[in-house]
């Protein structure tokens, strides 16, 4: 099954459960690894809004 549905864009992942902390590790990473392909920017800012502090 795995095999089969598992693609490129939708990866399936084997995650160990006997650890939670080995669990965490791994699905972190996963996750982690995921956000960095997406490559995230900030928007570009808003017309007028230079000189403004945010504390």
């Amino acid at each position: 099954m795995l095999a089969e549905t598992s693609t490129a864009y939708a990866p399936w992942y084997l995650i160990p459960a006997n650890r939670n902390w080995l669990r965490n590790l791994a699905v972190s990473e996963i996750v982690a690894d995921a956000i960095d392909e997406l490559n995230p920017q900030y928007p570009e800012p808003a017309a007028g809004v230079e000189g403004i502090t945010i504390i």
